[in-house]
């Protein structure tokens, strides 16, 4: 409140913000509208009180939100939504949306409170399959949400073999942002990675002729001009695709025997157990007619799945990876 004394009258202001729809109600009158208001009181003193109220309605779409930046959490090697907070008091908490199968088609994975980190972890995501696009939404205290947000997506990397022993990378470009140039990182495991070389943001791909021999690793990496800060004290500028290698031997080995599922036949649940990795893999269970029962992600080696309320019959559990699928007869 700022009090400046004028002619012998005393000018105070304050502002407040309620929900579209309902009523602010000052010394017995009713705001219903966005706007300034003035009301005089008689001081004791002699002189006049003039105060403004500055009312204003929050509702839907009246929050908007951006996206600062998707890319894959190091700590979980699932995608990674970042997005900053804004300052205040009539949000209530964010929603996540993931783009589906459809194009444009988008729906809600999540949400966090306005309290939390403003940071989202996709866990049924899998970046070594695909990229994806995601956007976010403000649900305000009066139970509004905003429009959703404009989109932002991944980077997925591929890579295959050239001619003398050279690896070519292949990339999808990262959308929703403006960036100038993509970094080319390589390493003899996933740990060690340097950066290679930095190339123009206008190209999707690269040829490494001279990589060493054995197992390589690359990633590709785009930094935002703007830098993100999602809790005002941690800058989350960057987003780096999936770690793509030459490193095949656990996919090869992955095959339909190395999949083991007990017990069969069953009445309420089956355990699916792998001697090789398969955390991050996606699963489905159809039917005959290949319609889905159940789907999921493999968090552990060893993943239960309920199928109580599934009627007797034949099934087929198809696994994931990104060189082939497996079937398995239930």
């Amino acid at each position: 409140t700022i009090d400046l004394t004028i002619n012998n009258s005393i000018q105070s202001g304050f502002s407040e913000s309620i929900c579209d729809g309902s009523v602010y109600t000052w010394n017995n009158i009713d705001y219903s509208a966005t706007g300034i208001y003035t009301q005089s009181f008689q001081a004791v003193n002699g002189c006049d009180s003039i105060v403004t109220l500055n009312l204003t309605l929050v509702g839907n779409s009246s929050l908007p939100q951006s996206v600062c930046v998707v890319g894959i959490d190091s700590l979980t090697n699932r995608n990674r939504i970042v997005w900053e907070r804004p300052l205040s008091q009539m949000i209530d908490s964010f929603y996540v949306y993931k783009e589906t199968s459809v194009s444009n088609n988008y729906v809600k994975i999540g949400s966090t409170s306005y309290s939390d980190l403003c940071v989202f972890i996709d866990q049924n995501s899998n970046p070594s399959v695909q990229a994806e696009r995601y956007k976010i939404s403000i649900l305000d205290t009066c139970g509004f949400e905003s429009i959703l947000s404009d989109f932002h997506k991944t980077i997925h990397l591929t890579i295959n073999s050239g001619v003398g022993g050279a690896w070519n990378l292949i990339w999808s470009h990262y959308e929703g942002l403006s960036y100038n140039s993509y970094n080319i990182y390589r390493g003899s495991t996933p740990s060690d990675m340097t950066l290679l070389t930095t190339i123009q943001s206008n190209l999707n791909s690269y040829t490494d002729l001279t990589p060493p021999n054995g197992y390589v690793y690359y990633q590709v990496e785009i930094v935002n001009p703007n830098n993100c800060d999602p809790a005002k004290s941690i800058n989350y500028s960057t987003s780096r695709s999936n770690i793509a290698s030459n490193d095949l031997s656990s996919i090869v080995k992955l095959s339909e025997n190395s999949i083991n599922i007990f017990p069969v036949p069953t009445i309420d649940n089956i355990t699916v157990k792998s001697e090789f990795e398969i955390v991050g893999m996606n699963y489905i269970l159809v039917d005959n007619m290949g319609k889905i029962i159940r789907e999921g992600v493999f968090n552990t080696n060893q993943e239960i799945i309920n199928l109580e309320e599934v009627v007797n019959g034949i099934y087929f559990l198809e696994v994931e990876n990104s060189i082939r699928t497996i079937i398995v007869k239930i």
